[in-house]
């Protein structure tokens, strides 16, 4: 025969594992359906809090601290999530944009379209353009992009605007920076050419020979930049200038110049295209200068005709600019820093500002050779 009291303490016992039981399988079941943030669990160091969370709440932190505005939408357009990033967009406290249709915030022009975008396929990743409204009138440009949340419109879009005011107000201010120096190099080119011109007809009136020369020299070299600031005024890569192109024209202005000392003169090019910095490009039209104007004056005189050649090439990381003619050999001791004119000075010096090399040859006329390092910004051009 059993115990009664063994009997009464097992079904008080059984009673109260079943109430135990019943308590866990309500707490798990809370918190499978999130009706839990937190436990409190009593132990030798006191009461301590574990929160919990699941996998979305990374996501939330990250949209929360994002910089741009991203809002969820229900199957009608209406508002049912946003971040604080698209209320300050919109200027609009973010408890009053919960419940609204995000059609409203989009200028009138736009709404249509951004409509029929967001309720059509969502597939697509690209971005696309129009205008927020704020709630103080003003308008904001903005890309926007687009996706569903579940398998299909009805579990929402996730929309996300990114913001263009800033990166349209620095294009309007290189635009204007860009303006600003279209019209520098227009003003610098008309002066340069006024003073080319001033000292041509100088030149012509002069009495005295050797001033009449020193003006023609002087106004060689100026329309050798003018011609540079001309290229340069013409459009293109802002700051680049062929040099190819630029070096010819130099070349036919300075020979057409010359045959009326030298009827005969003739000049031919060999030219591979090249693409430069226009301060480079000014140094190397300088150069030139003074090598034609040289050759013009000293290799040809007395002659009735001759031939230059110029020739640039790109070789071995460096640009090689030659400039020969069949007229009078060198002397076996030519030194250019001998040399009573400025013309070789200046040629010796520019060189060396480029960082490159002056050399020459005789034999059966001249040739004068500069080469200077290829930059990463001077490049063979198609």
């Amino acid at each position: 025969m059993s115990d009664p009291g063994s009997r009464d303490e097992l079904l008080i016992e059984n009673r109260t594992l079943r109430l135990r039981l019943e308590e866990a399988e309500a707490t798990l079941r809370a918190i499978g359906e999130g009706e839990v943030d937190a436990f409190v669990v009593s132990g030798e160091e006191g009461e301590r809090v574990f929160t919990l969370t699941d996998a979305d709440t990374p996501y939330r932190v990250l949209v929360e601290t994002m910089n741009e505005g991203a809002v969820s939408l229900g199957p009608d357009g209406t508002i049912l999530y946003c971040n604080s990033c698209l209320a300050g967009l919109l200027e609009v406290p973010l408890e009053k944009l919960i419940g609204t249709k995000v059609s409203s915030y989009v200028v009138p022009e736009d709404r249509e379209y951004f409509s029929l975008r967001i309720a059509g396929p969502s597939g697509q990743k690209r971005e696309e353009g129009i205008s927020l409204l704020t709630g103080s009138g003003r308008t904001i440009p903005v890309l926007f992009s687009f996706g569903m949340l579940g398998r299909d419109l009805a579990a929402g879009l996730g929309v996300v605007f990114t913001d263009l005011s800033g990166i349209n107000m620095a294009e309007a201010g290189l635009r204007r920076e860009k303006d600003r120096l279209v019209e520098l190099l227009h003003r610098i080119k008309n002066t340069l050419a006024q003073i080319d011109a001033i000292a041509r007809t100088e030149a012509s009136l002069s009495m005295d020979p050797g001033i009449s020369e020193a003006l023609i020299v002087f106004a060689d070299r100026v329309g050798a930049l003018s011609g540079l600031f001309t290229m340069l005024d013409s459009g293109g890569k802002p700051g680049r200038v062929r040099l190819d192109s630029y070096l010819a024209d130099v070349a036919q202005r300075l020979v057409g110049t010359a045959k009326g000392a030298v009827p005969g003169i003739s000049l031919s090019l060999q030219l591979e295209p090249v693409t430069m910095d226009g301060k480079q490009a000014a140094n190397m039209g300088l150069i030139l200068n003074e090598l034609i104007t040289n050759a013009v004056k000293y290799s040809f005189s007395g002659k009735g005709r001759g031939e230059i050649i110029l020739e640039i090439k790109q070789e071995a990381g460096r640009i090689v600019l030659s400039v020969s003619n069949d007229g009078a050999a060198l002397p076996n001791d030519f030194d250019p820093s001998l040399s009573k004119g400025l013309g070789m000075s200046i040629v010796a010096g520019l060189a060396q500002q480029l960082g490159g090399r002056f050399s020459w040859t005789g034999g059966k006329g001249a040739r004068f050779q500069v080469d200077i390092p290829a930059m990463k910004e001077s490049v063979i051009a198609f």
